[in-house]
């Protein structure tokens, strides 16, 4: 669903100070043609400055493995309805093998009997931490594989990504250009 646009991207030939500031330390993502999302968020530089840390953890030195760490973030964008970033993360999915057919799955939830294994697994915990917030001891220990931290990268990916699609979808950000939002089948089993 896209929600009413409240907050507009901001103007890169205005830019206060702070957001000034804020931009110089975002490299690419702070330039004036970067994501819809990364341009209106340059209006809360603080809150930028704030999840920095934990975005760098979640996107880049997080213990779970990239396949798991994506299917984490598309089921918690799809409990959260955040088609914006659904359609962004889609396309990193595709990158690296994940079927659309995959992400119907995941979208489905626990329910799916098409998902097996460490995907089933993910998708139970993210339903887990949204529906009881809290882990089971089965879902716990089924991440000891991957070291001490990855159970701690996946409650901090829940936790980013339901802040992210809160103000994704708060200040109504709109899809990018190029990026499709939900597919019909997933609008029907949204519906």
């Amino acid at each position: 669903m896209q929600y009413p646009t409240r907050v507009s991207p901001v103007d890169h030939n205005d830019l206060s100070p702070r957001q000034a500031e804020q931009v110089a330390k975002m490299g690419d993502l702070g330039k004036p043609d970067a994501s819809l999302l990364m341009r209106t968020l340059l209006n809360f530089p603080e809150f930028l400055r704030a999840i920095g840390r934990t975005a760098t953890r979640v996107t880049e030195t997080s213990n779970l493995p990239t396949r798991l760490y994506q299917l984490a973030c598309m089921r918690t964008v799809w409990l959260c309805d955040s088609e914006y970033l659904w359609a962004r993360h889609r396309v990193e999915c595709l990158e690296i093998g994940i079927t659309d057919e995959e992400l119907y799955e995941v979208a489905i939830g626990p329910k799916s009997t098409k998902l097996e294994g460490l995907d089933k697994l993910i998708v139970e915990a993210i339903d887990e931490m949204h529906n009881m917030h809290y882990l089971t001891d089965e879902q716990w220990s089924g991440f000891d594989q991957f070291g001490h931290n990855a159970v701690m990268d996946l409650m901090t990916t829940y936790g980013f990504y339901t802040t992210m699609a809160a103000t994704v979808n708060t200040m109504g950000v709109p899809l990018d250009e190029g990026f499709s939002g939900y597919s019909d089948e997933l609008k029907a089993l949204k519906a």
